[in-house]
């Protein structure tokens, strides 16, 4: 996965991947939906945490404040 991939989740919700940064060794992504028309809204941008399996890499909703904060800050500093 790379900055403006497209991915869709398994509830079949879309989003487009806008930012990559590494935190802890770990590489996360700042994504922002994409309505059924077609439009992306920056109003709901979520945070994903990138997971590496045997069979394929997916993405993991940061639910964790704490890292979403941390995980702001690295991408403002990085402006």
């Amino acid at each position: 996965m790379k900055i403006n991939d497209i991915i869709v989740l398994e509830n079949e919700e879309r989003y487009t991947l806008m930012e990559e940064v590494m935190y802890e060794n770990e590489k996360y992504f700042l994504a922002l939906p994409i309505d059924e028309k077609g439009k992306i809204d920056n109003s709901k941008p979520k945070m994903f945490k990138s997971v590496k399996e045997p069979d394929g890499e997916y993405v993991v909703l940061v639910r964790d404040e704490y890292t979403i904060l941390n995980l702001s800050k690295l991408l403002k500093d990085a402006k």
